[in-house]
């Protein structure tokens, strides 16, 4: 799966940040290069779709944090996803595939290039679901070093988590976005996800997307996250709803 936020290379000169592969990864995302958070929540929904190819092509949206500018020490994320994501072997350690339903998932690349994708459920055809990543300390991680340590949750923030990743840093800069990825003409549908909004797609206080700074939880505004952007490789577009705290990604 190619890293959305090694994109920063895309947008410096258009080059993907990765090998290119047959396979197109086009993306609708807003991010902030320039604020590290300790931790990233609201409520992502994902349009379930009849997928072209669901064992090859997949469609997700998520929030992640990356350690470093081009996110080559590690990164944590958590979302929603349908169709095959990962690598090697499917379903395991480092591929999951959910083809007809969504399915709720958590990633983890680590600073020693070890990567860690794990499918948690959701099994909904449209699910509007909480997500949480957050800084809990530090831990030895499969890298055999003390690294920093972070909590993949749903639903609610008291829950027990889904799992633990781990990075290179107790803070990251934060990223919300779609990314749908497909063998050249698929045509896969995407559908028209949504980010911070309550199950009527409309803006409420307790969906919107905040980030954890400072110790306390903070609406992901210019204001709280300084250098907030957004951008699109379209399809998907991105659709802005109430500043940086809410928005939907769609195919057309």
């Amino acid at each position: 799966m190619i890293r959305l936020a090694a994109l920063m290379a895309v947008a410096a000169m258009l080059a993907l940040p990765r090998p290119v592969f047959a396979a197109e990864h086009t993306y609708a995302y807003q991010w902030a290069t320039s604020t590290y958070v300790s931790g990233i929540d609201g409520y992502i929904r994902v349009s379930g779709t009849n997928m072209v190819d669901g064992n090859s092509n997949f469609h997700l949206s998520m929030f992640n944090l990356c350690s470093s500018y081009y996110c080559d020490e590690g990164f944590v994320q958590v979302g929603q996803f349908q169709g095959t994501v990962g690598r090697g072997t499917c379903p395991g350690t480092t591929c999951v595939r959910s083809v007809t339903y969504v399915h709720g998932y958590w990633e983890n690349e680590l600073p020693c290039d070890l990567y860690y994708i794990d499918d948690t459920g959701d099994e909904h055809l449209d699910p509007n679901v909480a997500y949480y990543i957050s800084y809990v300390g530090s831990g030895v991680s499969s890298c055999g070093s003390l690294q920093a340590k972070y909590a993949f949750r749903s639903d609610s923030y008291t829950n027990p988590p889904d799992g633990y990743g781990y990075t290179s840093s107790s803070t990251g800069w934060p990223e919300a976005a779609t990314e749908l990825k497909q063998e050249p003409g698929d045509g896969e549908p995407l559908g028209q996800d949504r980010f911070g909004l309550n199950d009527n797609n409309q803006v409420q206080s307790g969906y919107g997307i905040s980030v954890l700074k400072s110790g306390s939880w903070k609406a992901w505004n210019s204001a709280n996250v300084p250098g907030s952007e957004s951008i699109e490789f379209a399809p998907p577009y991105y659709y802005g709803v109430n500043a940086f705290t809410s928005f939907r990604t769609d195919d057309q």
